[in-house]
């Protein structure tokens, strides 16, 4: 007995030096996603991650994406439940444009071929069906259940020429743009932030 327990805690010793590392990588990965975007349009964005869990991030390259080209980024997350309730207050006491998902003005951003052309009001969202639809998106349907945060929208050109969306069916005025902003699950403690271009 006495001889299986140094090997168990340099065993457990290691697996803590794994999991910092790897923590340490994806850090690493963040920060250097982040740099390839305008650093005043990323301000929204996390930078402690002590009370985060499950965090998966997107990256849209100027490059071609599965059906249009865009440019952004998508940090999916969830949040501890002691820390959830506090941050939840912070973010939505901020100055942001809070809508509802079960909305018409809603148009989405991305990998859909839905037709958007018609929305009246103009709130861009990015295609969240990368999240693996568990954020309440499946087929461009929504829950009903988030919040959204819109941090900023705006219509124009803000990426080189041959990275801009092609054969979009954007509402007037929406062919090319930018958003950002926060999504919110408050049943699941999910929080998705994004950053987009089309």
């Amino acid at each position: 007995m006495r001889k299986i327990f140094p090997v168990l805690f340099i065993v457990f010793l290691l697996s803590c030096s794994s999991g910092e590392n790897q923590e340490k990588r994806w850090l690493e990965n963040y920060n250097e996603s982040l740099l390839g975007f305008p650093p005043r349009d990323c301000l929204h964005f996390p930078f402690d991650f002590r009370n985060f869990s499950n965090k998966k991030i997107i990256v849209y390259p100027q490059e071609a994406s599965k059906v249009n080209l865009m440019a952004g980024l998508i940090l999916d997350t969830r949040v501890n439940d002691l820390f959830f309730k506090d941050y939840y207050n912070i973010l939505v006491n901020q100055d942001f444009k809070k809508i509802a998902m079960l909305n018409d003005s809603i148009f989405f951003i991305g990998d859909t071929l839905e037709d958007f052309s018609s929305v009246k009001f103009k709130y861009p969202l990015p295609d969240f069906s990368e999240c693996y639809d568990e954020f309440g998106f499946s087929s461009n349907k929504l829950s009903g259940k988030e919040e959204v945060l819109i941090v900023e929208y705006k219509q124009g050109e803000f990426i080189n020429s041959e990275y801009l969306v092609k054969n979009l069916n954007t509402p007037d005025g929406w062919r090319h743009g930018m958003s950002r902003g926060i999504a919110i699950d408050s049943l699941r403690k999910r929080i998705v932030y994004w950053l987009v271009y089309w």
